[in-house]
């Protein structure tokens, strides 16, 4: 059977980085691995999509698309945690998704961190992620501030309003995960220290 691997979290908690070890793992491994493109999940909460239903019956034909494909391993960054918390709205919304996850015995990587250190990871990411969207995204949640201590609190703020939604959705989903706290990382080589314990949870 085709395992599911989804990598969740706010943003600059390291899902991108996190997929890339795990896929070159496995295929160091010799198992057949499809990783898949955030933007493919992105598409079903951002402009493509503007209700929930559509985002749900779009999300379900992503999933049963790949699931077609017959390899050892897809991994996925995202999954339905981030519409509910696009969208804000109630977990239930998504509950014949998680059932599709739930049967198909999806597993989900949780990489979290305190808001306290949102600042500083976003200092981080902008020294090496490219292209303009997260710029743009870090630009929407200072607006509006005069100085770095003003935007600071915002930020603080925003990602912890971000994790307690995330919070809120482990505490109802049905599907098995791995909680890995990311707080202590600083550079993106540091991740090969929580990689061991990721891909012992994935053999599982």
């Amino acid at each position: 059977m085709t395992k599911i691997i989804i990598f969740e979290g706010i943003s600059t908690c390291g899902k991108t980085t996190v997929k890339e070890l795990v896929y070159e793992q496995l295929i160091n491994e010799w198992k057949s691995c499809l990783k898949v493109d955030e933007g493919i999940i992105s598409k079903t909460f951002l402009s493509d999509c503007t209700e929930i239903e559509e985002s749900k019956i779009r999300l379900k034909d992503i999933f049963l698309s790949y699931l077609s494909k017959k390899y050892d391993y897809i991994l996925f960054d995202r999954c339905h945690f981030s519409n509910i918390m696009i969208f804000e709205c109630a977990f239930e919304e998504f509950t014949d998704v998680e059932k599709l996850l739930v049967k198909h015995k999806a597993k989900i990587i949780w990489l979290y961190f305190h808001p306290k250190h949102a600042v500083q990871r976003i200092r981080n990411s902008l020294q090496y992620r490219k292209g303009i969207g997260f710029e743009r995204y870090i630009s929407r949640l200072i607006k509006g501030t005069k100085n770095v201590k003003e935007e600071s609190v915002k930020i603080y703020a925003a990602y912890k309003k971000d994790i307690d939604n995330i919070d809120g959705c482990f505490k109802k989903t049905k599907l098995k995960y791995l909680k890995v706290d990311v707080s202590k990382i600083v550079n993106k080589d540091n991740y090969l220290l929580v990689l061991p314990s990721i891909m012992k949870y994935i053999k599982q």
